[in-house]
Parts: structure tokens; sequence; C-alpha cells
């Protein structure tokens, strides 16, 4: 009779073990797919670049840039609060409303770099199901080509050439 109590007793702590460990992974599960609103995500995210060991100053690049891209989204009536649910045209408008506020080309670039690289790890941690940025392309920078020379500065260059 006491060995098959004592079987019991080890069944049943299996049993509970096996409950708690699934429970808890539920739990954990279900944690991380709470996180809905983009400053929440956006702690998370610094947090796990301190974790990476990533430099201060590239910290100090995604802080800045995801706070001035939040604020810009937030302007447009982006869903902020529930960032599953900014897509690709919210990105795109964002893109519209940066470029009417005259901001230069790089700036531009450079907030759609850190976004893409943020809602890649939204992704990941399964905040989102899919990354807004993808498909969205920088945007391209016009080179201007300087001034020619007309022909009369031309003949006084080669002028100043001869003189020497």
């Amino acid at each position: 009779m006491l060995a098959k109590e004592v079987t019991t007793i080890a069944t049943r702590r299996k049993a509970i073990s096996k409950i708690e460990v699934k429970q808890s992974l539920q739990s954990l599960s279900t944690r991380t797919k709470t996180i809905s609103n983009f400053k929440q995500a956006y702690v998370e995210f610094l947090k796990n670049c301190r974790i990476k060991g990533l430099s201060p100053h590239t910290i100090t690049f995604y802080d800045k840039e995801l706070l001035q891209t939040m604020r810009s989204l937030a302007e447009i009536e982006a869903p902020i609060n529930d960032i599953r649910k900014i897509n690709t045209t919210h990105i795109e408008k964002f893109i519209e409303h940066q470029q009417s506020l005259g901001r230069a080309i790089n700036t531009i670039n450079t907030r759609l770099r850190a976004g893409l690289t943020f809602f890649a790890f939204c992704l990941r941690k399964k905040y989102v199901s899919k990354n807004p940025y993808e498909g969205i392309q920088q945007l391209k920078k016009r080179h201007e080509v300087g001034a020619t020379f007309n022909k009369r500065q031309l003949v006084f260059l080669f002028l100043l050439e001869l003189n020497f």
C-alpha cells in the first residue's frame, strides 16, 4: 500500500510540475503579446539594446529617432496606441509628412532605418505580425551638378595658366 501511495504522489508531482510549466509558459507568451503600445515597445527595445551591449551612442541614436518617429506618427494620426495596426500606408504618410515639414532626405532616411530596426525587434518579440517598413525604400538623394564655366571664363582660365 505504501508503495502505491509513493507512486501516486510521485506522479502527482510530475503532473503538477508539468501543469506549472505549461502555465508559466503560457503566461510568458501572453506577457510578450500584451505589449501593443508604441511607447511600451520602444522602452523594451531600448532595454534590449542595453542588454545586447550596444554603444551608448547607438542607444541615444535609437532613443532620439524613435521618439521623433512616434511624435510624427501621432501627428498623422497613426494608431500608436496599438502598433499592430500600423501598416505600410502609415509609413508612407509619415514620409510625406516629414517631406512637408522640409526635413532633409538624410534625416528621413535615418528615421526610416531606426524604424525598420525597431519594428524588426517588435516582429521578433511578436508584438506585431508584420513589419510595416517592409518594402519601404530609402529616399534617393539627388546630386546637383555644379555650375559650368562659360566661354569667357574658360578663356580667362587658360590665359592664367599660360602666364604661369
